[in-house]
């Protein structure tokens, strides 16, 4: 079985643990790593090089709208795809190329997106 290594960016420590508990239950997914900004999440997005990198797109003092554009084009070559959460559909999102959740969805449709 191939494992999905997912790497997570969100400035609330409270959903970034929520979420990585779920993913520590799934046989098929790794949560490689997680961080609450860009300069660090560039850095290990690079270094660990995940499948998924799941990113809030309201992060404080900064854009995940924007990290997630940055990470496509610093690591174009890299198989990674980039998934956006947010709380209400918005255009913006859609334009970056990136698949998005809305925050709150279901558990099971977060995994069935990882899986996908």
């Amino acid at each position: 079985m191939k494992l999905i290594r997912v790497f997570l960016v969100d400035d609330d420590e409270a959903v970034r643990d929520g979420i990585g508990v779920v993913l520590s239950t799934q046989p098929d997914i790794e949560l490689v790593g997680e961080i609450d900004n860009r300069a660090e999440a560039l850095h290990l997005v690079e270094e660990l090089r995940p499948a998924v990198v799941l990113v809030d797109i309201r992060l404080t003092g900064d854009d995940g709208i924007d990290i997630s554009k940055e990470i496509s084009s610093k690591f174009s070559d890299s198989p990674s795809r980039n998934l956006l959460r947010t709380r209400r559909w918005e255009q913006e999102a859609v334009s970056t190329g990136s698949a998005f959740l809305l925050k709150g969805c279901p558990i099971k449709e977060l995994l069935s997106v990882l899986r996908s």
